[in-house]
């Protein structure tokens, strides 16, 4: 079996964010408190379910989808320079993810695959904007979906 191991998931989702350089600051968790200037981060588990495609007749494979989002203060200047530099930010760190599609965590152990495409029936990656409030705070967000993909998470039935 697999290790089904969601910290180590999100270590490899911030760890990457925080080798990018591009980001002021990484959290493992959804903002409550106003992030610190410049571009910020933050990644989470949103979804996890079985994967139909690679789990078989005695065992369950999962996919988890991860949301990491980028905020920048929605009233910084120049206005028109907000949406490029949160791409930016997150296309260098969705390079990143693309050049290890395999996540281990420290001790080597593989925990799954990156699925930028969704082949293990999932939606493939996407970046979607949006605007969010924080401590009576606007910000400009764009939010990055990945699919990681396990396999063998779960045995099925008693005698498996």
């Amino acid at each position: 079996m697999a290790t089904f191991d969601p910290a180590g998931m999100q270590d490899w989702l911030v760890s990457h964010a925080l080798a990018s350089g591009v980001f002021s600051s990484v959290n493992g968790h959804e903002a409550t408190d106003v992030p610190d200037p410049g571009i910020t981060a933050a990644g989470w588990l949103s979804v996890v379910m079985p994967a139909p495609m690679r789990s078989g007749l005695a065992v369950t494979s999962a996919r988890s989808t991860w949301m990491v989002r980028a905020h920048l203060n929605l009233f910084r200047e120049p206005r028109d320079a907000i949406d490029p530099a949160l791409l930016s930010a997150m296309s260098t760190l969705l390079g990143l993810y693309m050049d290890d599609l395999t996540i281990t965590n420290a001790a080597g152990d593989l925990l799954g695959e990156f699925d930028p495409m969704g082949y293990a029936g999932g939606q493939p990656f996407q970046l979607l904007a949006g605007y969010l409030e924080i401590g009576k705070k606007h910000f400009r967000t764009l939010d990055l979906s990945i699919s990681i993909a396990t396999d063998d998470c779960w045995a099925q039935g008693r005698d498996a």
